[in-house]
């Protein structure tokens, strides 16, 4: 069980971790069309490990205290508490991908940080794996696997 800042992970996200499927952002169209009409940069952008999760999510740090506040939870249109948030991915610069653990939630929502403010991308982490195609990835990476053994 993974826990950043008092938030356990999604189970299918620490499976993604320990199979290392979660490394570099997918290429594929429906995960760029997830993030559009923000660029998704695959040079820079990744898929955060926990380690990294757990710095980038620190509500003490001083990048979420200062320069980046107003902007992150000052003008969105939805207020978001950062405590509730574990950022598990930067998708281009300054715009992180997150889950946040809201009051009500069953369990977390994935948000995307545009220039406007917080938005959703997905209800849940599973709806963002699934409608991104990462699993169907997989799926091609064992069928090419097969068919070199």
């Amino acid at each position: 069980m993974i826990e950043i800042n008092g938030h356990r992970l999604p189970d299918l996200l620490e499976q993604l971790i320990a199979a290392d499927r979660w490394d570099s952002l997918p290429t594929n169209p429906d995960f760029q069309s997830l993030f559009f009409p923000d660029r998704v940069d695959a040079d820079y952008g990744k898929f955060y490990p926990p380690a990294l999760m757990q710095k980038e999510s620190d509500p003490d740090d001083p990048f979420w205290l200062y320069g980046h506040t107003h902007r992150w939870f000052g003008e969105s249109s939805r207020t978001v508490d950062r405590s509730k948030l574990v950022v598990i991915a930067e998708i281009c610069e300054d715009s992180p991908l997150a889950l946040h653990y809201g009051e009500g939630l069953s369990g977390p929502e994935v948000l995307f940080l545009r220039q406007r403010g917080w938005q959703q991308v997905a209800p849940d982490f599973e709806t963002f794996v699934q409608s991104t195609g990462l699993l169907d990835e997989e799926s091609d990476d064992d069928e090419e696997s097969d068919e070199q053994d």
